[in-house]
């Protein structure tokens, strides 16, 4: 784990030239890959296409409620019926 020091995706190489990286931990899309850091939204999510396969198996993510890109975006309600058992 390395937590400090230079970029993450500069910490990524750095640990990969001698480690196979099996899983990554992160709260933001940047966290998994550099392609996403300061990438457009729309490109985001071709990117998150793109790299469906890792979600959930060898990037977890985890929410972050305290901040983030996220807390400038629109809220929209969500309006889908409640279903229940």
């Amino acid at each position: 784990m390395r937590l400090l020091g230079p970029s993450k995706g500069e910490r990524r190489a750095a640990i990969e030239r001698d480690h196979d990286l099996v899983m990554q931990l992160g709260d933001s899309l940047a966290d998994f890959s550099s392609d996403f850091h300061h990438a457009e939204l729309t490109d985001q999510h071709r990117l998150v296409a793109e790299d469906t396969v890792h979600f959930g198996d060898d990037w977890i993510m985890f929410p972050n409620a305290s901040y983030g890109s996220w807390s400038d975006a629109d809220l929209e309600a969500w309006s889908a019926p409640l279903k229940t058992r």
